[in-house]
């Protein structure tokens, strides 16, 4: 079911005069005037301030060029997406430094977006836990945040989920891993997917798929039970390939 709000711009008393020209009855929720809510609250201070000029209208329209703002601030963080992060085997990878330099907002929406792309969080990391994410990289060039594990190097920062993140995540084969990875391959009644976590011992190439060995051990493995059959980002496919469902560039479009 879709609710929308066709008459949001409108004023109460723009809305009453016109039922009252045309004879419509109307009904009024007590709860408009109920101070126990939040709402009515809001009113009767928007009453206090308007004096000062601060009225229904100014803050609408304060509000609209919000939205044009973080309009344009959207369009430019996928342009500068298309510029500077590489998506490897569900990393996303983001250039630091570049030439041209992006400017800081737009880098903190990228990595805004890579933390809830890579966690699958509904809502942004607080100010403060961002601010936190650079101290540590600074100190210790590595930081979690948001079910990610975040590391630096001279040119790049990187976003991984973290091992912790998905240690309990099981599904069947015909799933979705958490919410980004499907697996395709034969199928049977013990066949689950989960984190490789520290099976990734028992895949002697895991250096050959150029990943770092933390991001490898939080990708989804196949097991018959308790048995690794297949390991398919590290390398050890054994009939199984391992799939991202939507990339962080759809991820960014669709916000």
């Amino acid at each position: 079911i879709q609710w929308a709000r066709p008459l949001w711009q409108q004023s109460r008393a723009d809305l009453r005069d016109y039922l009252r020209r045309n004879d419509i009855a109307w009904v009024d929720d007590p709860t408009n005037e109920d101070e126990t809510y939040e709402r009515p609250k809001a009113r009767k201070a928007l009453a206090a301030l308007a004096p000062l000029g601060i009225t229904p209208e100014v803050l609408k329209s304060v509000a609209m060029n919000m939205v044009g703002a973080r309009t344009a601030l959207d369009y430019y963080t996928v342009e500068e997406a298309r510029r500077l992060v590489t998506f490897e085997a569900g990393d996303v990878v983001i250039q630091r430094r570049p030439r041209p330099p992006v400017p800081p907002e737009i880098e903190r929406r990228l990595w805004v977006a890579a933390l809830q792309y890579i966690g699958g969080s509904d809502h942004p990391p607080r100010y403060g836990a961002m601010i936190d994410l650079d101290a540590g990289l600074v100190t210790a060039g590595k930081h979690t945040l948001a079910g990610c594990v975040v590391t630096q190097d001279a040119t790049s920062v990187r976003f991984a989920r973290e091992l912790n993140a998905v240690n309990n995540e099981v599904c069947n084969l015909s799933s979705i891993w958490d919410g980004r990875w499907k697996i395709d391959g034969p199928d049977a009644p013990d066949i689950t997917v989960r984190a490789l976590g520290d099976r990734i011992k028992d895949v002697p190439d895991w250096r050959d798929a150029g990943l770092p060995r933390t991001s490898l051990m939080a990708t989804p493995a196949v097991f018959d039970a308790e048995t690794l059959i297949s390991a398919p980002v590290a390398g050890y496919k054994n009939g199984y390939d391992a799939r991202i469902v939507a990339d962080f560039g759809s991820f960014l479009l669709s916000r």
